[in-house]
């Protein structure tokens, strides 16, 4: 198939159709309600494609609230299990960075905390970019270091910098490719770049959810090959990778790859594509979700559709499933998330509440049906503080 999005590696436009995700059209939704993952006919990398160009995702980020949140996992937040990974990617690039006076930035830093493991080590000179408002806001307020608010893409002639920090981030970019070259324009002669991004290589070992790793925001499915591959390609020459396992909660555990990498004039020779135990691999996971899904749907069916049921999370999962049409025979009272841009939404005819609504006496024996991914010990935490006494049920 022709694809309107073009490979984020090779920039071939014929791909294979692996699946197809549907997203509801929520009230000012951004995003597109569509994606189509693809595989590429040339070099085999999965990506998704879908009917929207960059300046779609640039808006989407721009006013993105959740990477603001202190209990969002993974978006450079204050969890121990966060903690843990800034220090493992400190371990593997402080060795590469020998002088303290470097000029490091954290390009996609959220909340700043890995770079604050960095300035706990002695490094003074750094930088932190985000798109988000809030994210910049609460660093200025509580951090010494220089900040930047825009996109990856809007950085050229803002900053110059030795070494680069991109972790969680190259997954998000509708053009990893075109990121790379204006990093090479921020860098020094020398400078060094540090990628660190979900491996879809191990998707299937670690299977939460169905579908769960295509999730609307990462839209680049790379592997530890393919991370060499696409650097390689755009000049530079990689020193350190591997694969490695990040958790994000206490029980939820993420595959990861990275590279670090050197900017060079010298010719790069690009690597040969990886084997196909690559889109074996996520053609697993796709079966494996599929099973999955089905099992879901089973246990849907069986609820009492008549009870009134509160559904708490509104996530990439979440929202896929209220799309699926399985709960449009329920009893739904309303939809809750943390997340105040989605609140006060209409979505799929039902609005989105605080968590507050549950306080009202008609709905304290409400049922909640969590449909978060990664989220559910936490909502059930918060449902025994606010005193709950209804039904716990998760999807």
């Amino acid at each position: 198939m022709h694809v309107l999005r073009r490979c984020p590696v090779c920039e071939c436009s014929q791909a294979a159709l692996l699946h197809t995700i549907h997203y509801p059209a929520e009230e000012n939704r951004i995003l597109p309600t569509e994606y189509r993952i693809v595989s590429c006919s040339s070099c085999g990398m999965v990506f998704d494609d879908f009917d929207a160009d960059a300046s779609t995702f640039a808006r989407y980020y721009h006013s993105a609230e959740k990477y603001a949140l202190k209990n969002i996992a993974g978006s450079g937040g204050e969890s121990e299990e966060d903690k843990k990974r800034f220090q493992k990617i400190a371990d593997r690039i402080v060795p590469f960075i020998k002088d303290k006076n470097s000029h490091i930035a954290d390009i996609g830093s959220g909340r700043g905390e890995l770079l604050h493991e960095l300035n706990q080590r002695g490094y003074r000179n750094l930088s932190a970019v985000d798109s988000s408002k809030k994210c910049i806001a609460a660093m200025k307020n509580n951090t010494n270091w220089k900040t930047v608010h825009c996109a990856l893409e809007e950085l050229e002639g803002k900053l110059l910098c030795d070494f680069i920090i991109c972790s969680q981030l190259f997954e998000h970019l509708f053009s990893p490719a075109a990121a790379l070259q204006i990093l090479s324009k921020i860098l020094t002669p020398s400078g060094m770049l540090f990628i660190e991004v979900p491996n879809a290589r191990c998707y299937e070992k670690y299977l939460y959810k169905p579908y769960h790793y295509f999730d609307g925001e990462h839209i680049n499915h790379f592997s530890v090959e393919y991370l060499k591959r696409i650097l390689h390609a755009n000049g530079f020459k990689v020193l350190l990778f591997g694969e490695t396992e990040n958790k994000l909660l206490s029980d939820i555990v993420y595959p990861d790859c990275y590279a670090l990498a050197r900017k060079t004039t010298e010719p790069v020779p690009v690597m040969d594509a990886p084997s196909t135990d690559y889109t074996e691999k996520i053609m697993l996971y796709l079966e494996k979700s599929a099973k999955l899904s089905s099992l879901q749907q089973t246990l849907i069916q069986s609820q009492n559709p008549a009870r009134r049921y509160f559904l708490w999370g509104l996530g990439a999962y979440g929202l896929k499933l209220l799309n699926s049409g399985l709960f449009d025979s329920w009893n739904i009272a309303g939809l809750i998330d943390i997340d105040q841009s989605k609140q006060g939404k209409i979505i799929r005819g039902h609005t989105v509440y605080t968590p507050s609504i549950l306080k009202k006496p008609e709905n304290r024996t409400a049922c909640v049906c969590i449909l978060s991914a990664i989220y559910e010990e936490q909502i059930r935490r918060q449902l025994q503080e606010m005193g709950f006494s209804g039904d716990v049920i998760r999807i």
